[in-house]
């Protein structure tokens, strides 16, 4: 593993040891963290793909229950942790913020590719999926989308919001490719 990323290497090492700590009694591979911050990695390159910050966490096999949880998706050029800012604590802008507003939140973000907010959801270990059935909140420099209801598999690049969507698009995404994350069209 790479000397940008040892920190965050270690800070996972340190939050499984905790996860271990905190187990309750009698309840097999169950453990709760509160105020959290896990980074994921990509299980061939060992590149931070995503910051999964929460309120609290509950391990109970392969699933993990969230409450509060935020992805903070990691743009592929960055290398430097040095780069990336917490966003623990951020507070999302509305869907109808405007377009100057939500320039202005995005940027001090740089090494975000997009953020998913919800109150509750599901993080499935072994597919590496995060599904919630309540209020879900998407937004990258391009768009903004809330719903109800998501699938969200980082590996597959896939965030599903199952009903009730609202989106907006913002005048750079416009000049996108298909996905709103390739190439522009020229």
């Amino acid at each position: 593993m790479g000397k940008t990323y040892g920190a965050l290497f270690f800070l996972s090492i340190l939050c499984s040891v905790l996860l271990q700590l905190d187990a309750r009694e009698n309840s097999g591979s169950a453990a709760e963290l509160r105020d959290f911050a896990l980074p994921g990695f990509n299980r061939k390159s060992a590149r931070l793909e995503y910051i999964l910050y929460g309120e609290k966490a509950y391990n109970l096999g392969g699933t993990v229950s969230l409450k509060n949880p935020r992805v903070d998706m990691i743009r592929k050029e960055v290398k430097d942790i040095n780069q990336i800012r917490s966003l623990a604590k951020v507070k999302l802008y509305a869907l109808n913020t405007p377009y100057k507003e939500v320039q202005k939140f995005w940027a001090d973000k740089k090494h975000s590719e997009g953020l998913i907010f919800s109150p509750e959801a599901v993080y499935d270990k072994n597919l590496r999926i995060l599904r919630g059935e309540g209020p879900v909140q998407f937004r990258t420099p391009d768009l903004s989308m809330d719903g109800i209801g998501f699938d969200a598999d980082h590996e597959r690049k896939f965030v599903h919001i199952r009903r009730d969507v609202r989106i907006i698009l913002y005048p750079k995404a416009r000049n996108k490719g298909p996905g709103l994350t390739g190439p522009g069209k020229k």
